[in-house]
């Protein structure tokens, strides 16, 4: 144990969230989405970042809080988008294919991989 006397805020606070993070367990999305983040960054920069800094790099101040959010949300899949409106009546259920290209609706697809028009104009921003 500790002596209480030499017992800080600070150092129980780091306790306590060092004690809580061991017990965490990542989400099987929120692990393979964090891979694909290593792997591209290992392949555009030559080495990858540890998944600390990962973390650590979406709380930068250079970010505005919607752009953390939404890579936050992307990072855990917590997006709505196909699997979300799978299994929901009409006219949800519908939102869960792309109407273009008849594959269930993803991130990746609506930024990477989708054909709609009007797709490209987004990256050109």
């Amino acid at each position: 144990g500790i002596a209480l006397k030499c017992l800080t805020q600070g150092l129980a606070y780091k306790g306590i969230r060092q004690a809580r993070s061991e017990r965490l367990v990542t989400r099987r999305q929120t692990g393979g989405n964090i891979n694909l983040i290593k792997d591209a960054i290992l392949d555009f920069y030559g080495k990858a970042p540890t998944t600390r800094q990962i973390w650590q790099d979406l709380k930068s101040v250079a970010l505005t809080r919607q752009a953390r959010e939404f890579l936050w949300k992307a990072i855990h899949g917590v997006h709505k988008t196909g699997g979300y409106f799978k299994n929901m009546k009409q006219p949800w259920a519908g939102y869960a294919m792309c109407p273009v290209c008849k594959v269930e609706e993803s991130l990746e697809h609506i930024l990477l991989q989708c054909t709609q028009s009007g797709h490209g104009k987004v990256w050109e921003l």
